[in-house]
């Protein structure tokens, strides 16, 4: 059983990509913040790993996308369940559709 949900992501890569068979995965950032009940404010980052399968997109991401660029990953949401030793297990995987460069964290050498 599976579902699937659309997502937008925008973030703060926080590694370089890394090779994983043939897909890339991609660590991103988001931050979200707000005031406390006596005005102080709070802020939290969630980390999310996202999956490039093989093609045009895994190919890219590691030569064009680096630790502290910010952008907006398009993906989807894919839940799934199953049952081990009588145990439910859920397991739940971001992945990519698309990303868009917002700016890079620094100049790269080769620009």
């Amino acid at each position: 059983m599976g579902t699937s949900g659309q997502l937008l992501l925008p973030g703060k890569v926080g590694r370089e990509p890394r090779q994983v068979g043939k897909t890339v995965k991609l660590s991103v950032a988001t931050h979200r913040s707000w005031l406390d009940d006596e005005g102080q404010r709070k802020s939290v980052s969630d980390w999310m790993t996202v999956t490039f399968f093989e093609g045009k997109m895994a190919d890219f991401v590691p030569r064009q996308i680096h630790k502290g660029d910010k952008g907006l990953v398009q993906a989807r949401v894919s839940e799934s369940m199953h049952q081990k030793d009588g145990v439910i297990h859920s397991t739940t995987e971001v992945i990519a559709e698309g990303i868009d460069l917002c700016a890079h964290a620094s100049p790269r050498p080769d620009q």
